[in-house]
């Protein structure tokens, strides 16, 4: 039972890691890639749509 314990303690501080890379990454001006990456997509649908 103290091996699955540490298992998912494991397992949630990878999960912790994602997050705080992630968060890291938006509060460091990643927030202007993903606005743009949006931008890029709508414009290229309203391209192909006409």
């Amino acid at each position: 039972m103290e091996e699955k314990k540490e298992e998912k303690k494991g397992e949630e501080k990878g999960k912790k890691k994602w997050y705080n890379y992630f968060f890291n990454f938006l509060m460091y001006g990643g927030w202007l890639l993903v606005v743009v990456f949006i931008l890029g997509i709508i414009i290229l649908i309203s391209v192909l749509s006409k």
